[in-house]
This record gives C-alpha cells, structure tokens and sequence, in this order.
C-alpha cells in the first residue's frame, strides 16, 4: 500500500492567497459603497454586504488552524483494490471501479489536481499532495485495471 501525504505548505500558500483575494475583494466593494456610482443603493444593504464579506473571511481565519491540522494528518492510500483516504488515522476506501479520472490539472508539466468522479456523481478533488505525478499514473493504472 503506497501512501501519498499531503504537503502543508501548499494548503497554507493556498489559503494565503484566498484570503488576500477575499479582503482585496472586500476593499473594492467598500470603494465601490463609498462612491457616487451607488447612490440608488439602500445604506442598509451596502452595511449587510460589507459585513456578511467581513464575517465570512473572519471565520476562515478562526477555523484556519483546524484545516490546518486536517491537511497536515491527511492521507491518500493506494491499495490492490480501492483508494483509502485517512483522517487522524481513519481509512476510508472506494473501490477503484467505482472512480473515473474526469480532469487532470497540469502547471508547467507537473500534474498539480486529480479530479475523479463516482458512480454517484460525487466528486473528488486530489491536490497538495507529495508525488502527485506518481499518484496520477499509478492512479490511472488502477482504474483502468478495474474497469
């Protein structure tokens, strides 16, 4: 059984640039509100925009440190027959037959996302992980075998 790990780095340079988009975006709805442009716009609606925006990225930095622990416990497994994603030690499975790779996300050659697909039209998202290269060919072998 190989085990793919994830790579915390990522996640944190990831959330970073979230976040500075989020607030970036904040800005610009609040120069936006300031200027003459939304005039015929409520004064209450404008407060409860900019305070749903400031409350949402306020609670993804209180909840950072705990996606942080996720990610940094969270495993992927490559068994004979499924695929096992582990959570603080907790494996859970799917069988390779019930998977389809529906996109391969590629920057600068390197496979950077794996986005797979069940039979129950759930879909899963692999990204941030070590030896993501490996991972997609071992991963499309497999499949492929079990179909």
């Amino acid at each position: 059984m190989r085990e793919y790990k994830g790579i915390v780095s990522d996640f944190a340079q990831r959330t970073r640039k979230r976040v500075f988009i989020e607030i970036l975006s904040i800005a610009l709805l609040g120069i936006f509100f300031g200027s003459s442009w939304s005039g015929d716009i409520p004064g209450w609606l404008e407060i409860s925009v900019i305070s749903i925006s400031v409350i949402y990225v306020l609670l993804g930095l209180a909840l950072y440190p705990r996606a942080k622990s996720v990610a940094d416990n969270f495993s992927v497994y490559l068994s004979n027959d499924s695929l096992g994603f582990s959570d603080k030690g907790e494996i859970k499975q799917l069988p390779y037959c019930d998977l389809v790779i529906s996109k391969v996300l590629r920057e600068h050659g390197d496979v950077v996302e794996i986005r797979l697909r069940t039979t129950f039209r759930q879909t899963i998202k692999l990204r941030g992980l070590e030896g993501m290269q490996e991972l997609y060919s071992q991963l499309a072998q497999k499949i492929k075998g079990a179909k």
